[in-house]
């Protein structure tokens, strides 16, 4: 599984929200429906790496993910926002079989503007701690 899949599997199951329907991963935000969340990676920092007897062996990846929150009402963006930004705040676990040992907030979710079609977004970012 990918990153942005696991991501969007720890929201669907915190939140309202269905993958496929209203929450997305990897191809940013749809047309449609109106409301909607979606999960990108992007650019993380260096892999933390363990001296052992592989000098400079990779013991957690550290990819960045972005949460998008749109809908045409600014409260239900920013409701949106701040429920997937309470479920993924501090995440310890297992998704699909990828250990992830934290998920932390880069920042609070913040306003992004709005789309061509006058939808409010909303967003914020997370630093992932992912075992190698």
């Amino acid at each position: 599984m990918s990153i942005p899949e696991d991501v969007a599997t720890i929201l669907d199951a915190a939140m309202s929200l269905t993958i496929g329907t209203n929450l997305f991963w990897g191809r940013g935000l749809m047309d449609t429906p109106d409301t909607q969340v979606s999960v990108q990676v992007y650019g993380g920092f260096a892999p933390m790496l363990a001296m052992t007897s592989t000098v400079g062996s990779a013991v957690a990846e550290r990819p960045r993910c972005q949460i998008m929150s749109r809908a045409a009402a600014y409260a239900t963006a920013e409701s949106n926002a701040q429920a997937a930004w309470n479920a993924l705040q501090n995440y310890k676990g297992t998704v699909n079989g990828t250990v992830y040992l934290n998920i932390s907030s880069v920042q609070s979710p913040f306003w992004m503007g709005i789309d061509a079609q006058n939808r409010c977004l909303m967003g914020f970012n997370i630093d992932l701690y992912v075992q190698s």
